[in-house]
This record gives C-alpha cells, structure tokens and sequence, in this order.
C-alpha cells in the first residue's frame, strides 16, 4: 500500500474502530459517516475493508472481558497486511456470527449517502444534528432516566427541518407532518 493510500485509509480505520469498543457508539455513526465520505470508497469497497480489514482487527475487543472503551490503538502493520492479503477468515467468521456488526456498517453508509446528497458546507452541522438526536434517545433510553421518545421529541421537533431528508430517505421514503410521526420515524431508525 503506498502512502497516499495509507493516508486514505487511515481515517476510515480509526474512525470505524470505535464500533468495537466496549460503548455505546451510534451517537458518533454520523461523524464516521462524514469520514467514511472524505475517503471516497464505493460501498462495496468499504464492504470490504470492513470485513478483510477493520472487523478482523477490532472484534477481539469485543470478546474482551475487560474490553477498550475510550479507544483502540491503530496498529497499521497489520491493517496493511490485511489489505494486502485479501480475505480474512476472522472476517468472514465474526460477521456471520454477529450480524449486527454489518449493520452498524450499513448504517454508517446509509448516513454517508445522505450526507453526500447535502451541500458539502453543511454536511459537518447535519451529522452533529443527527449525532444529537442519536446521543439524546441513547442517554434515554440505557439511562432510564425518560423515555427515548419524550427525551427526542423536543429536539426532533427543533431539528426536524434540517434532518428531515435524513429520516425520509434513511426509514420509509415517506413524509410525515405530525411530532408524533416524526418521533416514531426516529424510533424506527433508532431500531426501539
């Protein structure tokens, strides 16, 4: 791998990592969004630096009883010995296994594709609107300190204008006029 690839892919590596560690990442899949967009990879070439490269690299993480949860070292000799060998068995075999892992990726890239549709001067305040609204339902809803739902409304309601062509293409194609349409929108991306 040359340098100026390594400088493309390295981004997309430290920024994807943090699906591995030990919390609760879906508030940050709008910024790693944002990164996986400035790399330029085609959906089937990030699928596949997912699975030869990042989820063979950081899933160990998972299955730690003690695992990182602030952030994991970039060890980009293996990274690049994984890009350079092609398929990766430890790949195939965590994805198979946990399917949620594609998942979160596919999520990344829906919201890349979303942002990539946006004037690119304001795809940085988009993803920190929607990164709000994901951190708010994910505080209320393992927190318990409210319901997911009561704690969104309020900012769906406020933001709802400038996230709405996220939520119409990310949940069902469809517009919805009413707070509550909006909130159940949310909590059918928010998968609760």
């Amino acid at each position: 791998m040359d340098a100026r690839e390594l400088a493309r892919r390295r981004p997309v590596w430290k920024a994807l990592s943090d699906l591995f560690l030990d919390t609760e990442a879906r508030p940050w899949i709008p910024s790693m969004a944002l990164v996986v967009l400035d790399a330029g990879y085609s959906d089937d070439e990030m699928r596949r630096i997912w699975r030869n490269e990042i989820v063979p690299e950081f899933s160990p993480n998972l299955l730690s009883i003690a695992g990182e949860w602030a952030d994991l070292p970039l060890d980009e000799e293996s990274l690049v010995a994984r890009a350079e060998g092609g398929g990766s068995m430890l790949g195939a075999v965590a994805s198979k296994n946990a399917p949620s892992l594609d998942e979160q990726l596919e999520a990344v890239l829906a919201v890349r594709r979303v942002l990539g549709e946006t004037r690119p001067e304001a795809r940085g305040e988009l993803a920190h609107e929607l990164g709000k609204v994901l951190d708010v339902w994910v505080d209320g809803a393992i927190g318990g300190r409210e319901p997911a739902s009561e704690a969104i409304r309020p900012l769906v309601g406020a933001a709802f204008r400038r996230l709405q062509p996220t939520f119409v293409d990310l949940l069902i194609g469809e517009r919805r006029a009413t707070a509550a349409e909006r909130v159940a929108l949310v909590e059918r991306f928010l998968g609760c």
